[in-house]
């Protein structure tokens, strides 16, 4: 008698392996029924059809608990850019404020004071044509918040408000309607709208091409 030897063919991934479970638990007994010189004991089939169901579900389980997690995940990447910006903020807004040390250490904030010069404090940003819109994306520093300027070019600065949270958007219309303009914006930081620092360098979009 000579022995065929095989590749394996176990499918590697376990979406593979789920439908490969599957087709195996649907066509195993017309298989072994349709086949000679291969065992028919009822029992042995059996057992191996519950093992296979039993394992088709441990699949299924994984992979709703691996959806699961990487909505948990997603959602916790959003909450950490959210929520702990303004935990950071709080935090800093209380230090700044004079909280006694007790409420600060009941808070488990653990910072060292720093020294900050705030004449040479510069935003930097980036804008992004969106649509009908310009997004102005930032970083804050410390407390501070953006004010945003735009011209156009050649002509005077004029201020077009506060960004407390980036992006900031500019939702202005185009100056004459259907055709494309440069827009310059330039920003400075600004607490409480009391500005400070140095302005940003300028940047420029073409709104509305």
């Amino acid at each position: 008698m000579t022995l065929r030897k095989y590749a394996d063919f176990v499918p590697k991934t376990d979406s593979g392996k789920l439908e490969w479970c599957r087709n195996f638990l649907s066509g195993i007994r017309e298989a072994v029924a349709r086949t000679g010189n291969t065992y028919k004991n009822d029992n042995e089939i059996t057992e191996l059809e519950n093992e296979i169901r039993t394992y088709i579900e441990a699949l299924e389980d994984a992979e709703r608990k691996k959806i699961e997690s990487k909505a948990a995940n997603s959602l916790k990447r959003v909450l950490e850019r959210k929520t702990i910006f303004r935990m950071r903020t709080m935090a800093m807004v209380l230090k700044r404020s004079g909280a006694d040390e007790s409420v600060i250490a009941r808070l488990s904030i653990k910072c060292k004071n720093e020294a900050i010069d705030e004449s040479l404090l510069k935003p930097s940003f980036k804008a992004k044509v969106v649509s009908d819109i310009v997004e102005l994306h930032f970083t804050k520093n410390h407390l501070f918040n953006v004010s945003f300027y735009c011209r156009f070019p050649g002509q005077e600065w004029q201020p077009i408000g506060y960004g407390f949270d980036s992006p900031y958007i500019d939702k202005r219309p185009l100056a004459i309607p259907l055709q494309p303009e440069r827009r310059e914006y330039m920003g400075r930081f600004a607490s409480t709208l009391v500005e400070t620092g140095q302005f940003s360098d300028i940047v420029s979009v073409v709104f509305g091409g």
